[in-house]
């Protein structure tokens, strides 16, 4: 009777564990409709040289919102391990987090943003925001960005950016550096480009 009883306490036991621990594991195979996180592995102009801020000094940046143009608008990321792809999706808003992001990493730059009423206003469209995962993780952010200036259009064109990195397969803080760092390439290339930087300070 003692044996009878030990075993169906084993069974008990690991059936807990399976439904616990292996559940935890199996949840941790879908990463859907998450919130996406800000999390950089650098810092906006870190490892770029010194970007030439002559003439901006007073200028007055307005971002307004980005517009997501992509299809799935939900989806960041796909896992391409296996022979069937598995997507990361996101309940956030990405055309709300890439501005916000951009905003800040501006500021970083030493540029002046405000809410409303700048000298000049920096649009932009979201053309790809995504992590591919194979044996790394890559990551890809284009945005279509234009200046205007009193309603004219001063400068116009594409601010891409990528990252690339090892790390623990389908894991949501590999997604989420790699998109951030991504991100912050993205506005790197905007700031080293001349253009960009003359139709900011108006020249």
């Amino acid at each position: 009777m003692t044996g009878r009883v030990s075993r169906r306490v084993a069974i008990v036991v690991a059936v807990l564990f399976t439904a616990g621990l292996g559940g935890t594991a199996l949840a941790q195979k879908k990463l859907e409709n998450i919130p996406l996180v800000w999390k950089p592995t650098t810092k906006a102009g870190q490892g770029s040289g010194v970007t030439n801020l002559s003439g901006l000094a007073d200028v007055k940046v307005q971002v307004d919102p980005f517009v997501d143009t992509r299809e799935n608008k939900a989806k960041f990321g796909e896992n391409q391990e296996d022979k069937t792809p598995r997507s990361v999706t996101t309940s956030s808003n990405v055309a709300d987090f890439a501005t916000q992001n951009f905003r800040n990493a501006l500021k970083q730059y030493g540029l002046t943003i405000v809410p409303s009423g700048g000298d000049v206003v920096v649009g932009g469209d979201i053309l790809e925001f995504m992590v591919i995962e194979t044996n790394t993780y890559k990551g890809d952010v284009r945005i279509k960005l234009n200046v205007k200036r009193k309603g004219k259009t001063e400068w116009a064109g594409i601010a891409a950016g990528t990252s690339s990195r090892w790390g623990r397969s389908f894991k949501d803080d590999n997604y989420f550096e790699t998109i951030s760092d991504s991100l912050l390439d993205a506005v790197a290339h905007a700031m080293d480009d001349e253009g960009f930087r003359k139709a900011l300070g108006g020249k």
